[in-house]
């Protein structure tokens, strides 16, 4: 997350305080997913009081024995990964990717001087895997959500598979992110430069 305001000008916090109580209101419901949202609400105030400037969230590990009936899933996350081209997969992956369209909605509505905590941030989405049923991870997709301060171009495609592993590494994405942090790296894992074209 870049550009922040000082927690004062933010609001008040007992603001803050009745939020985090209408989050736990949130967990007595009976929703199958009041939990992640109970955890992506915290993370929107955390980022818009400046508590912090980085979250990880790992919504289902890939060798979870997570099972779903609220979407009508009847096997456990790993197992339905491997079928990958099923109805019920793609019904699990629209579950998540939900889960982060609400996060970028909620900091899209938080106002932060003349932009939003959105547009100061960047929600980067992924997973380990292009396919669970080949185990191939020779392509990822990725996901960036935000404008990191205007640091980052939005509403683009790139496509990166044409490029060879030296231009494609995910290393460098994570390189060309630090640097518009202003983290000073020069290597991180295997990329000595930044992903071209981010």
């Amino acid at each position: 997350r870049k550009g922040h305001q000082p927690f004062h000008q933010v609001t008040r916090q007992s603001d803050h305080r009745e939020s985090f109580r209408s989050v736990r209101k949130t967990l007595r419901t009976c929703c199958p997913n009041s939990f992640s949202i109970w955890v992506l609400k915290c993370v929107c105030r955390a980022f818009q009081t400046d508590k912090t400037r980085v979250a990880t969230l790992l919504l289902c590990r890939d060798l979870s024995g997570l099972f779903y009936p609220f979407l009508d899933v009847r096997t456990a996350h790993h197992p339905t990964s491997h079928e990958d081209s099923s109805d019920a997969y793609e019904r699990v992956t629209r579950y998540y990717v939900s889960q982060l369209a609400y996060l970028a909605r909620r900091l899209a509505e938080m106002p932060e001087g003349d932009t939003t905590v959105l547009d100061n941030s960047c929600l980067m989405f992924l997973s380990n895997m292009w396919s669970g049923s080949r185990h191939d991870s020779g392509k990822l997709p990725v996901l960036l959500v935000g404008g990191l301060g205007g640091t980052l171009a939005t509403g683009r495609v790139l496509d990166y598979t044409g490029r060879g592993d030296e231009g494609r590494k995910l290393c460098g994405m994570y390189l060309s992110l630090m640097k518009r942090l202003g983290v000073p790296a020069e290597r991180f894992g295997d990329a000595a430069a930044p992903l071209a074209g981010l």
